[in-house]
């Protein structure tokens, strides 16, 4: 009796503990990406739907610097300025609800079909099709995006000179 009690405690635990990370309805797996500290044998999952709070709390499980506020450049203006997480490499976006909707990469963080930043146009398309929504990046006319529309959001990879720039799931 007392093996069984310990195992449904322990199952209880495991469940509780991991829940936060289970994907509930129709998410791709592009709407959630893992974070890599490269000098420690950490990670994190971060996924669009997150409590800004809980993304914080994510990111300071592995010591990234983060710069909140001020530091984030925004083109929106200063009333945007407290929606966004931004830590090198990384920009984190919240609706007003506090949840995250946008995340954008472009540093060494792949999607979770292993697209990366430096990949070319093939690859792309060998990872994720050719139907493709194609439009000129409105900051740099040499640029490209290409939109990708996922069960539960969009999947937006910039691309210049046939290489992956950034990439950013976003929720719509």
């Amino acid at each position: 009796m007392k093996k069984i009690l310990c195992l449904m405690i322990l199952a209880i635990i495991l469940v509780i503990s991991c829940s936060r990370f289970l994907i509930p309805g129709n998410k791709s797996k592009e709407s959630t990406i893992k974070i890599l500290k490269k000098d420690a044998n950490q990670n994190c999952m971060i996924s669009l739907g997150m409590h800004k709070m809980e993304v914080g709390s994510e990111l300071n499980s592995l010591k990234l610097e983060t710069l909140n506020g001020q530091s984030c450049e925004s083109t929106n203006g200063a009333e945007y300025r407290d929606t966004m997480i931004c830590p090198s490499g990384y920009y984190f976006e919240f609706n007003k609800k506090d949840l995250l909707n946008i995340i954008m990469v472009d540093g060494n963080t792949p999607t979770a079909s292993g697209l990366k930043v430096g990949d070319s146009i093939k690859t792309m398309e060998k990872i994720y099709g050719a139907k493709y929504t194609k439009a000129n990046d409105s900051s740099d006319s040499s640029s490209f995006m290409y939109e990708y529309k996922l069960s539960d959001c969009y999947l937006i990879i910039t691309i210049k000179d046939e290489k992956v720039t950034s990439w950013t799931v976003e929720s719509r």
